[in-house]
């Protein structure tokens, strides 16, 4: 297949670089980037929720420290009854 020079200089003068702005970098480097930056602004969002929403957020601590130590007995007393053949 021949190309005629006409036509590459036309090419050459006239290049469309729109598909340049639908690039998209798939390189390591970039993806850490990108996912650090996902991260800060995730914190920045529960940051304003916190502040936002306090009494919400202390309740669900005082919830999930509940949890945490109604599990932890839970083991315990599995663990105790394991021991124990029951």
């Amino acid at each position: 297949m021949k190309i005629d020079p006409k036509s590459l200089i036309l090419q050459r003068y006239t290049a469309n670089y729109a598909k340049w702005d639908e690039w998209v970098p798939d390189d390591p480097v970039t993806a850490e980037e990108k996912h650090a930056k996902e991260q800060e602004e995730e914190k920045k969002r529960n940051e304003e929720f916190e502040k936002a929403n306090p009494d919400f957020c202390n309740q669900f601590m005082d919830d999930m420290k509940e949890r945490e130590k109604n599990t932890k007995k839970k083991q315990d007393t599995a663990e105790v009854s394991r021991l124990k053949g029951i």
